[in-house]
Order: structure tokens, then sequence, then C-alpha cells
């Protein structure tokens, strides 16, 4: 098993992304009645104020537009400063670019109906500009800032955040501290104080389980992601999508590279079972845990058919993944963890960098590069939750791989990091 503040959720989400040109893209929200009771949907109603038809009809209009935002992104690829959702007063996208030359606004036009576009310029640099200026001041900010945790370019704003994790220390002193920083940096920043991410792999308190029933034999239709993953002593991770490996066929599932191993897939008991009624061993064919990457995949035994099917909640194993995604700042997105199940929160980044110090023994294995970051007031992530997909309808994002987390309940988890799920596919693995 492996260990380190930096190698946290141990996520397994598997994306696997389409060569051929993307279909006519299909919503999760609008082709079932189950997702009024969603709790994308009650999560999104409970943070805006609308009612379950309106937000569910938002969500849909996230994952419908989703091919025209791409199109956005490469046509001001050259001046592109930031591009977000905006929620309320009325749902629309942001597009903020450098330059001062006038962008009329557009509509976006999907089956659940219009996302307006509209073009702020005058920004100050792109959002690749500052990303660059960040990733080059690293060294630096760490001695100006020794409690940097981690740090990003806020697109909604043009400032660079940066966490400190040290919430003993005054506020007062790091606003102090501000102008020689912004010198250095060269764009205006902003301070804020999460905790700093740590390895959720296994609940810190999980009980040790006295006994396990034997492994099942039987072929079983439903191994996919989502469920559990159990390792020697109590330590719990959660399997992500199913995947295939597009040279010899195999299938299996993923998990974050940080965890242990040697895994045991189960489902969840249902009351009255309080143990997994499917216990089945696996094999873990390879694992990339460092730099941009935290995953590994497992196969199970010859014969175990493996379905795409993922779990939701502890009773729902019926979501798919038809679309490999990179999510935009604003959307909405949702990760199953064995410990807290379903939860739902916004991105915040694509672009979070670790900033603070890696104590993992292996120094390859500590994080460098970017990656995702979800919060949100119903957000929950806790120990064990490492591994699970991350997702919002019909698109898979990525891995979960490390949170900021003070308990397993909705709110205590003050922000999740992912995994993008494209980073499998050099690989040569595919979602299933």
């Amino acid at each position: 098993m492996r260990h380190g503040a930096f190698s946290l959720l141990c996520v397994s989400l598997l994306l696997a992304f389409n060569v051929t040109a993307e279909p006519v893209r299909r919503s999760a929200y609008l082709e079932s009645e189950k997702s009024l009771t969603s709790v994308e949907v009650k999560t999104y109603a409970q943070e805006t104020g609308l009612d379950v038809e309106e937000s569910r009809l938002a969500l849909a209009r996230e994952e419908l537009a989703a091919p025209q935002i791409s199109a956005l992104r490469a046509e001001f690829a050259d001046r592109i400063a930031g591009l977000f959702w905006v929620r309320l007063p009325a749902q629309h996208i942001v597009v903020r670019l450098t330059g001062s030359g006038h962008v009329p606004p557009r509509n976006i036009q999907t089956e659940a109906g219009i996302v307006p576009v509209e073009f702020v310029t005058g920004a100050a640099a792109t959002a690749d500009r500052l990303g660059a200026a960040l990733s080059a001041a690293g060294p630096d900010l760490r001695k100006l800032v020794p409690e940097l945790s981690g740090a990003w370019v806020d697109e909604t704003t043009g400032k660079i955040v940066l966490d400190v994790a040290s919430p003993a220390v005054s506020k007062r002193a790091y606003d102090a501290e501000r102008a020689a920083i912004e010198k250095l940096m060269g764009f205006p920043v902003e301070f804020r104080f999460p905790p700093a991410p740590q390895d959720l792999s296994t609940p810190p308190d999980a009980p040790k389980p006295a006994s396990q029933p034997a492994a099942s034999t039987r072929v079983l239709p439903n191994v996919g992601g989502g469920r559990q993953l159990l390792g020697g002593e109590g330590q719990f991770c959660t399997a992500g999508f199913a995947v295939k490996h597009a040279i010899t066929g195999v299938k299996g599932v993923l998990t974050a590279g940080h965890c242990f191993n040697t895994a045991t897939y189960t489902n969840y008991p249902v009351a009255p079972a309080i143990l997994p009624t499917v216990i089945v061993p696996t094999e873990m064919v390879m694992e990339a845990w460092g730099g941009i990457v935290d995953f590994q995949w497992h196969m199970f035994p010859p014969g175990q058919p493996v379905t795409s099917a993922y779990c939701v909640s502890f009773t729902d194993c019926s979501n798919v993944v038809i679309y490999g995604s990179t999510p935009s700042v604003g959307a909405s997105v949702c990760h199953m963890g064995r410990t807290t199940g379903k939860s739902c929160g916004t991105v915040t980044t694509l672009g979070y960098e670790y900033s603070g110090t890696c104590t993992n023994t292996d120094p390859s294995t500590c994080p460098t590069g970017k990656w995702i970051r979800v919060e949100g007031p119903n957000l929950a992530c806790a120990g064990g939750d490492s591994g699970g997909p991350v997702f919002n309808g019909y698109s898979g994002y990525g891995l979960a791989k490390a949170a900021a987390s003070s308990g397993p309940l909705a709110g205590a988890c003050d922000f999740l990091i992912v995994m993008p799920i494209g980073r499998i596919a050099p690989y040569s693995l595919v979602l299933l």
C-alpha cells in the first residue's frame, strides 16, 4: 500500500476517449425520470434555489453544451483568460478574453434549452500565461510561504489563488507579504486557508473485519466500477470505472495508484446482511503513480464478466459512461466513494498545483502538473473514497486522487482533487 500527504483519495476513474467524431450528444437528465430525484438535481436545486425541474434542465444543458464549449476553447485559444458556467440569476457561460476587440454574445442551442454565452474582454493575461507564471514561481513561492499547500488560477477573477495550510497563523501576516508575492508573480494573488490534502485511501478509524466469507466462485454479471476494494488490515479504496486494454482486450477496474496493490473486490452489503455477498479476488495489472498520474488497474479471474455500469450509490449500480470528457469551471460534478457514497460539487479549476512539501518515501511518487479541483457545500469525502469515479450524467471526468476533509458528512469536505481521465489513454486503456 502507498502512503503520502499528496497521494490522497484512491480514485479510479476510467474514461475512454473516442477518436472518432462524437455522435449527437445525449443527456442522462432528459432520458430518465429518475433524475428528478437524483443527488445531482437535489444538490443543484438546494444550492441555487431553483425548483427540481429547472435544476434538471440546467444540468442537462451542462451535458449537452460540451461540444460547443470545446469549440469555443479552440476558437479563442490564444485569448482565453477564463471560461466558466454561471448559475444565477440565469444560467449562462462567461468567456473572459484578453484584448479589447468586442465579441458579440451568442447562444448555444441544446435540446434542454438555450445557453447564452457572454464575452468579457480586457483581461490582463490568458489562463495559460498565468498558469506558466505560477509554475515558474513555485520554488520562490515555497520560500516566501512555507505553509503553502497548493495553488491555482481562478479563471473567474484572473487571480492566482494560494492555499495556505496554516489556520493558526494570522491571515494578516500573509496580507503583509502580498506586495512581495505579487511583485514576484507579476499578477494579483488571493490567499485562502483550507486544510492541506491528506491520504484518504483508508478510513482512519475503520474497524478491522473479524472475518470475511469465502470468495464467491459464481460468475456475476455486475462486476464493475464504484464498488469497494478491500486490502489487508481493514484497508479500503473504491473501484473507479471499468476499463479495457486496447491491445490485449483484458478488462478490469481502476483505482488510485497509491492504494494497496493486492485487493479484493466486494459489493455493498444489503440489509439484513452485514457482510459483502460478492467477493472476487483481483490481480493488479499495472500502476502509474507519480508526476501527473495516480491510478492502477486490476483484472478479475478468467471467465468473470465485467460490466461498464458503475455504482452511484450503495444500492444503484446502473450508471454508464458514454463520454470521456473534461468539465468546465463552474460545472457540476459528482463522485462515488465507498465511505461517503455519492455527493456533488462544482469545478473550481482544471489546473490545481500541489505546492507543499511532499513527504512520500519514494520522491518519484510526488505529484506534479495540474489536477481538477472540486468543492461545494454539499460535497462529502473521507478515507476509503480514493479511486472512486468522478462523473456527471453520461460524462466521466477522472479519478478521485486526494482531498482535504474533516469527516464523512456533507460539507466536511473542503475540496476534492481529481486525476483527469484522459491520463489513462497513453497506457492503452479505454473506458469499457
